[in-house]
């Protein structure tokens, strides 16, 4: 086994640029940049979630594929899962027990607010959110994902192992699975929120761990093209990653058709990754690779940067009851306030909860991190 491969660095700046624009969905969602329709690209940001699920589905391929290629055993299984566990589930647990602390404590009307159902608490620590077991997103919203993410990973060493096993069954098998489940998304799971004539992949607690099962799988599939000469020979060029990146942008704010946003993530993610020109060199500036570190914080912890904001207008003289409709220009500055202090709040729960907590479990179950692994 390698027990160090190479760490793709292009990789961590486009995983901080998705948390941010994530956030800035969120924000913009409920908060205050631009009347509705105005800015089709904030809109669609929701989108790079699924661009979070290929990444990661790429990155554990490139770090596990070969613990996993020829036997999943007892005890790689639960290494890699506690591994998983120790990476994302202490941040999770630390920002529930800050959203029922200020919820319950704070006396801001959780008792009546389905978001905030006492049930949900325990749906949110057994990591089951995103499971359609809720009629809405609960406490920390956002977390939804990290939910999708986790049974993505409960599956992953045994899809891994069939990939090297079985590869062209597998691979065939995949792909039918992966097209099923966005057409599923897409036109048959009842969305009450949603017009049967607008179809899109904006499922999060109504069966979103299904979309992130189907993006970690792409990511996965991803790897295998990364892996071959010819792919890295033509991806490499600098040309072919900002042409992808354009498209990407051009392509949210015609308003396509989310479906056609997964293959375009996944030639994305191949670019970034094979890049060795000046993609590769400017990935590697230390504020860009800082960015990417704090990117699960970042996007952890936003939310409850968004209520604290909206409880804060509420008792005073401005109030809230929804957003308000500006144009993104005049709340340029309330958002470029909203994203420091997310930041700064993110570095502390990075350096303080996140990294400490996962390096505290690794060792207490004397698991030695893998290098490269997010």
């Amino acid at each position: 086994m390698n027990k160090n491969p190479v760490n793709i660095y292009t990789l961590t700046p486009l995983r901080g640029i998705a948390a941010i624009l994530v956030a800035v969905y969120h924000f913009n969602y409920s908060f205050i940049i631009d009347p509705p329709h105005s800015y089709i690209f904030l809109n669609k940001c929701y989108l790079f979630v699924d661009l979070f699920f290929i990444m990661s589905g790429f990155i554990m391929m490139h770090v596990y594929h070969n613990k996993f290629s020829l036997q999943v055993n007892f005890e790689s299984y639960k290494k890699f899962l506690l591994a998983r566990f120790a990476r994302i589930y202490p941040l999770h647990l630390f920002m529930l027990l800050l959203f029922v602390l200020l919820i319950y404590l704070g006396g801001h009307g959780g008792r009546t607010n389905p978001i905030y159902s006492p049930y949900a608490i325990f749906t949110n620590i057994f990591l089951l959110q995103s499971c359609g077991i809720h009629d809405t997103g609960t406490w920390n919203v956002p977390s939804w994902s990290i939910s999708a993410e986790w049974w993505a990973y409960v599956i992953f060493p045994f899809v891994c192992f069939c990939i090297f096993r079985k590869k062209y069954l597998t691979i065939t098998v995949m792909l039918i699975s992966i097209l099923f489940i966005y057409l599923l998304i897409l036109f048959y799971l009842p969305r009450s929120d949603k017009p049967a004539y607008d179809p899109d992949l904006d499922v999060s607690f109504d069966y979103g761990y299904l979309r992130g099962i189907a993006g970690f799988c792409s990511g996965m599939l991803v790897y295998l093209l990364f892996r071959l000469e010819r792919i890295k020979y033509f991806f490499r060029k600098d040309w072919v990653g900002l042409f992808i990146f354009t498209l990407v942008i051009i392509g949210m704010e015609a308003n396509v058709n989310d479906m056609i946003f997964i293959p375009v993530f996944v030639l994305l993610i191949l670019a970034f990754a094979c890049n060795d020109g000046i993609i590769c060199k400017v990935s590697q500036i230390k504020f860009l690779q800082f960015i990417g570190d704090i990117s699960y914080s970042f996007y952890l912890i936003h939310a409850l940067i968004i209520l604290l904001g909206i409880q804060g207008l509420i008792h005073t003289h401005y109030g809230y009851d929804g957003p308000f409709i500006k144009g993104i220009f005049k709340s340029s500055p309330l958002l470029l306030v909203f994203l420091f202090v997310v930041g700064i709040f993110s570095t502390i729960t990075y350096n303080y909860i996140e990294k400490p907590s996962r390096d505290w479990i690794n060792k207490k179950f004397h698991h030695n991190k893998i290098a490269g692994t997010p």
